[in-house]
C-alpha cells in the first residue's frame, strides 16, 4: 500500500513539474524496481553547499583569518540556508578559533 502511495505522489509531482511524458528508461526502471520515486530522486538537481568551516578571530583587532577545513554537502536546488552558528573550538593568547556551521532546509 505504501508503494502505491509513493507512486501516486511521484506521479502528482511529475504532473506538477510539468513533464508530459515519462522517459522510456524510467518506465523500464519502474518495472524492475517498482518505485517511481527512485527515478525522480536521481533526476533532482543538486548542488554543493558549505556545511561548516573553521576560522580564527584576533581578540585584539577582531580580524578573521585562517579559513580552513571546509566541509561540503550535496543539497537539492530547492533547499535554502535558514541560519548559521559560530562555535568557539579553541584559541591562543591573541586569537579564538571558531567553527562556522550553516543550516539548511528543504529536502536533504
Amino acid at each position: 500500500m505504501k508503494s502505491l502511495k509513493k507512486i501516486a505522489v511521484s506521479l502528482a509531482t511529475v504532473a506538477t513539474i510539468g513533464m508530459t511524458a515519462v522517459p522510456a528508461f524510467a518506465a523500464s526502471e519502474n518495472a524492475t524496481k517498482g518505485d517511481a520515486s527512485a527515478v525522480l530522486e536521481r533526476k533532482a538537481k543538486k548542488y554543493s553547499a558549505v556545511k561548516y568551516y573553521n576560522f580564527d578571530r584576533n581578540t585584539i583587532t577582531g580580524v578573521e583569518s585562517n579559513f580552513h577545513n571546509y566541509h561540503y554537502i550535496s543539497i537539492p536546488t530547492s533547499s535554502y540556508q535558514t541560519s548559521y552558528k559560530n562555535t568557539q573550538i579553541g584559541g591562543g593568547w591573541n586569537y579564538k578559533a571558531y567553527r562556522h556551521t550553516n543550516y539548511y532546509k528543504g529536502g536533504y
